[in-house]
Parts: structure tokens; C-alpha cells; sequence
């Protein structure tokens, strides 16, 4: 994964740990799509996305949304990205089940329902309403190329 070798979750708070993991995967994940690695860039960018989702919850000031994170299983990526949805931060929350399907698709092997292009838009997109990004990638850690 992304962040292996370029933090410790455990000495951050929860956080900004999720933070810079959502972060992290993010630029991962672009970079095995633009290396051809579909399935990996897939797992990295979904990971990228339920850590900014996490990383929203655990920072938003909303009181609706404080309320929400003791009610959501945080382990659920599916019901922390429908509990955003009701709550508006999502607005195309039928768009998540593809994400999920895609995944599973790229892990069993099989033809992948969505392009590349269509991935980073999604992801981008919903990491933009999360507000992950934009974000200044030389502030994160160098990558390490011996990581994947």
C-alpha cells in the first residue's frame, strides 16, 4: 500500500492520520494507473477515498455530521459513504455501489466496468467535496518506488 514506510498511523492522531493516508493513496493510486496497473490503482484510490471519508467525519464541524460518527460503523465504507450521502456531501450516492463493484471486479480478475479516466474523476471529485484536495503533494513524503 502507499503509505507503508512513509508514516505511522499509530503515533498521528486518528485524524490526520487518515488524513495523509487518504492523501497518500491518492497520489498511489495515479500513479499505478499511469503505470498500467489497473487493479492496484483501483485498491489504492478506493482506500484513498474511505480514508478521507474517515478523516471528514472525525474533522467536520457540522453538528449533524459530530452526531453521525458515533452512530456509523467507521469499518463500513458503504454506510460511511450513504451517511455522507444523507447528509449532503455526496450527491450521486448510487455512484459508490460502481466503486464497490469495480473493486470487486479487479479483484476476481475480470473486465473492469469503468475506464481509468472515469476512476480519477469519481475519486477526484468526491476527495474535492471532502476537501483532501487539493493539497500540495511536496509537502507529503517522498515516495519510495521500491514500495510496489
Amino acid at each position: 500500500m502507499p503509505h507503508f514506510g512513509l508514516m505511522d498511523e499509530a503515533a498521528l492522531p486518528c485524524d490526520e492520520a487518515a488524513l495523509l493516508r487518504a492523501r497518500l493513496h491518492l497520489r498511489g493510486g495515479r500513479r499505478r494507473m499511469d503505470q498500467g496497473k489497473f487493479a492496484a490503482g483501483v485498491a489504492a484510490l478506493y482506500d484513498a477515498l474511505c480514508s478521507g471519508m474517515r478523516w471528514y467525519l472525525l474533522t467536520t464541524r457540522t453538528e449533524s455530521l459530530r452526531g453521525l460518527a458515533a452512530e456509523v460503523d467507521l469499518r463500513s465504507d458503504r454506510d460511511l459513504f450513504l451517511a455522507l450521502a444523507q447528509e449532503g456531501v455526496f450527491d450521486t450516492p448510487q455512484e459508490f455501489g460502481r466503486l464497490d463493484t469495480l473493486l470487486d471486479q479487479c479483484l476476481c480478475g475480470l473486465t473492469p466496468s469503468l475506464t481509468a479516466d472515469e476512476v480519477m474523476a469519481l475519486i477526484e471529485r468526491w476527495l474535492t467535496r471532502l476537501g483532501v484536495m487539493p493539497f500540495d503533494e511536496t509537502a507529503l513524503p517522498p515516495e519510495d518506488p521500491n514500495t510496489y
